[in-house]
This record gives C-alpha cells, sequence and structure tokens, in this order.
C-alpha cells in the first residue's frame, strides 16, 4: 500500500523555489567598480582644523614630488608647531594600485573605511626635555586601509605637553581615510 504523500500548499512550493534561486529572474548586474587617481593637492583639500585647534597656529602643508613617471603613489604632510616646539603633524600616503596586506599585532581591524582598514594606536610617552625644561608627550599613531585598488596610510605624530586621547585619535584617523578616498574617488573634473 502507498501512503498518501503530504501535498504542499502552493505558496511553500513557490518560496521554496525563490528561495532556491530557480525562479527565472535575472540577478542584479554588479555595480560598476569605482575607479581612483592620485590627488595632487590632497594635503591643501584635507580638512586639518584639529591641528589648528590643538595647537593654536596655523597648518602649513607640503606635498613631496613624486619621481617622474610615477603616476600611481603620491605623499604629503601638513603641520603645526608652536615656538614652544609643541607640534602636530599628519603625513598622507597614497597609491592607486595595490592591496593591503593584514596588518599584524598590535594594529586591529577598523571597521567603517574602505573596503579593509587597520588602526595603530600607540601608548603616549611622556618625558622631560632638556631643552625645553619640561615634560613632553609624543604619540605616533596610523591608519592604513583599502578601497578597491586604492591605498592610504595616514600617519599622525603629536608632540605637546598632553596629547588627545585614543577615542579622538581614532575619529581623526578614520575622518581623514574617508576624506582621502572620496577624493581619490572624484572625477578628474571636480
Amino acid at each position: 500500500m502507498i501512503k498518501s504523500i503530504p501535498r504542499w500548499p502552493a505558496g511553500a512550493l513557490l518560496l521554496t523555489l525563490a528561495l532556491s534561486g530557480c525562479t527565472g529572474q535575472a540577478t542584479p548586474a554588479p555595480a560598476e567598480a569605482t575607479s581612483y587617481r592620485v590627488v595632487e593637492d590632497l594635503c591643501e583639500r584635507l580638512d586639518h582644523a584639529w591641528i589648528t585647534e590643538f595647537i593654536g597656529t596655523p597648518v602649513k602643508v607640503r606635498a613631496f614630488e613624486a619621481p617622474p613617471g610615477d603616476d600611481v603613489r603620491r605623499r604629503c604632510t601638513a603641520g603645526a608647531a608652536t615656538a614652544d616646539m609643541d607640534a602636530t603633524s599628519v603625513q598622507v600616503n597614497t597609491q592607486t594600485t595595490g592591496e593591503l596586506s593584514p596588518q599584524p599585532e598590535p594594529a586591529k581591524p577598523l571597521g567603517g573605511v574602505g573596503d579593509q582598514a587597520y588602526i595603530r594606536l600607540s601608548e603616549p610617552f611622556t618625558f622631560i626635555s632638556e631643552h625645553l625644561g619640561r615634560e613632553q608627550t609624543s604619540r605616533i599613531d596610523s591608519l592604513m586601509a583599502a578601497q578597491g585598488p586604492a591605498t592610504v596610510m595616514v600617519t599622525i605624530t603629536v608632540h605637546a605637553p598632553t596629547v588627545p586621547g585614543d577615542a579622538a585619535i581614532q575619529a581623526v584617523l578614520t575622518a581623514y581615510g574617508k576624506d582621502v578616498f572620496a577624493l581619490m574617488a572624484e572625477s578628474p573634473d571636480s
């Protein structure tokens, strides 16, 4: 004797077909890949107001000359210093061809910047400067990120009686990373 086979409702059958991809609907086309370019005036276009607020003096920008024929890498810095030798700077290195290797400790993965990002926060160190006759604290922190074929490394260096905490430095590095990728993805006419 053959046992009766339970019947599935038509809705359940259609749901099963839809979930298995057998409905015959076209899959959406992949989004067009963004192209990235080097930006000659990158540091001039980035917002460095936080440096002026922290140090209290105007920011100076310097772009480094690229070797002849190098149209994939650029480097620039922006920074400010006081007469008392307090200084803050940011260095930005960009490349339009490459990839980012996983970074070893103490770098930690960071979400929200590009396809892949790592942040390396240093432990601030304080010392007595004989030249200044006072305590000086320093920290050097960096962000390494990749988005498509573009890679970015941002390094912040601070030398002052007190330095920003980890959360503030991470927020600034994250903002720089996002802004750099946005500028690199703009059309040349922007």
